[in-house]
């Protein structure tokens, strides 16, 4: 069995290597597998995020053996995975071309970010491409937590001061 984390092999359900507890996982459907291998460079891992829009994936680079998140254009409201697991359509054929006007926008929008690399406030895309009937983008692999998780630690509140340093750091970029 493979860490869905760090992508080592492992026998036990706790990774010896990151500590990822496998028995917690539970793969959202709507995901990817598992594995799966994007643009002949990634192999997909464990989900990060989803959202309306999409969903973001944890990745490793077949190349250079570095992690990566994978950002997929799938929006819930107009599209679907296909029984493949794989392939993405609109839900709908009057969602036809709306969809295909989000994976447009979706790829603009790679294009502008990858413009900004190596901006310290902006995360740096490597990479953009169509496959599976949408679109993807990978950008660099950021470990740590959201702003609801820091909230949460914090016992369900930020400072006046935490709040103003990160909006002027989110803001300046």
């Amino acid at each position: 069995m493979r860490c869905p984390n760090c992508f080592c092999e492992t026998e036990e359900l706790v990774c010896a290597r990151c500590g990822f507890d496998i028995s917690e996982y539970e793969h959202n459907f709507t995901a990817l597998p598992l594995f799966t291998e994007l643009n002949n460079k990634y192999i997909i891992g464990r989900v990060l995020g989803q959202g309306g829009f999409g969903v973001t994936y944890k990745a490793i680079s077949k190349e250079d053996g570095k992690y990566y998140a994978i950002k997929e254009y799938l929006p819930s409201e107009f599209s679907l995975r296909m029984s493949d697991g794989i392939t993405v359509e609109p839900s709908n054929q009057k969602f036809e071309s709306v969809y295909r006007h989000g994976r447009n926008s979706f790829l603009e929008e790679a294009r502008m970010l990858y413009k900004f690399r190596n901006n310290p406030i902006v995360v740096d895309i490597y990479d953009y491409f169509e496959e599976n009937n949408t679109a993807y983008f990978s950008m660099e692999f950021l470990d740590g937590m959201n702003l609801k998780t820091l909230v949460n630690n914090m016992g369900g509140k930020i400072s006046i001061n935490d709040a103003k340093t990160m909006f002027v750091t989110i803001a300046s970029g």
